[in-house]
């Protein structure tokens, strides 16, 4: 039973496997920068397949140094964002959260279409194709509500799309999403490859 919930979405304080196979395997079936992603399929009801984001979210005892500990509060952010954005046509319904030990487990529709920068890789795009392509926004990991936020204190995403006020650690608003979606387009645009993509950027520091 669900605890409670969130912009009519269901918390659960379970485990998903009781209710969801595939999520205990060992691989995720995809990785993203924060955590893996699952494809998973209904123990019951439906039967459906789902896709499931496994995030960490308490350091454990003699863990890798490389795994990657997600601020529990950017998960929270990301589940308030979700449910406050539904329903939309391109943005994907959370079905559910649940919270069970060192884990957030978020609930959603499986898109296997793959990614839009394996997408643009595989096709070659135009600009009047690209309004066919996107069909739906899944990952809202590090988006903020408020209309300013401080880059020095909410550093996070992909350096690539960075805005320039970004990297100096300044205030930040909506024009940096104008630019990091100026990038998206031109990476949709070069074949999946993002404009001045290097290998070593995200091991160097942009602040300084």
């Amino acid at each position: 039973m669900s605890g409670h919930f969130v912009n009519g979405v269901p918390i659960y304080f379970s485990d998903p496997r009781r209710h969801y196979h595939g999520i205990s395997a060992k691989t995720p079936t995809w990785f993203s920068a924060q955590g893996g992603v699952y494809r998973c399929r209904e123990a019951g009801g439906l039967r459906q397949n789902v896709a499931i984001k496994k995030y960490l979210v308490v350091e454990k005892e003699n863990q890798d140094p490389e795994t990657f500990v997600m601020p529990k509060e950017l998960v929270e952010n990301e589940i308030y964002t979700m449910t406050k954005c539904a329903p939309h046509p391109n943005i994907l319904r959370l079905h559910g959260v649940h919270i069970y030990k060192d884990h957030i487990f978020l609930v959603m529709p499986l898109c296997d279409g793959g990614s839009l920068q394996q997408y643009c890789f595989d096709n070659r795009v135009s600009l009047s194709q690209m309004v066919f392509i996107l069909k739906g926004v899944s990952d809202f990991g590090v988006i903020s509500m408020n209309p300013t936020a401080d880059s020095s204190v909410e550093e996070a995403g992909v350096m690539l799309f960075w805005a320039p006020e970004v990297c100096e650690g300044k205030i930040i608003n909506r024009k940096a999403d104008i630019w990091a979606l100026g990038i998206v387009v031109l990476e949709m645009l070069n074949g999946g490859k993002a404009p001045y993509e290097d290998d070593h950027m995200e091991e160097e520091d942009p602040i300084g």
